[in-house]
């Protein structure tokens, strides 16, 4: 019984983390294409690193034209 309630318990805790995992990966791609915006609606950008980090990010969001645009549009632009 103590084995049951053990695989329970670990079935359940690794439940919350895939719940927790998912909740922050759409929280860094929405930040992501916020960032990517207000870097296409400035012109410049003025963190190469910033830059590089939203690029992978949008580059790696499935099925989400939004992001595939952003990406295009912020790949065209050139770190200065």
């Amino acid at each position: 019984m103590v084995i049951i309630a053990g695989i329970i318990g670990l079935l359940m805790l690794g439940f919350l983390l895939a719940i927790f995992l998912g909740i922050m990966v759409v929280v860094s791609q929405s930040q992501a294409k916020n960032k990517a915006k207000r870097m296409l609606a400035g012109g410049q950008i003025a963190n190469p690193r910033e830059y590089r980090q939203v690029l992978k990010i949008l580059s790696t969001i499935p099925n989400d034209l939004e992001a595939a645009d952003l990406y295009k549009k912020l790949a065209e632009m050139k770190v200065k």
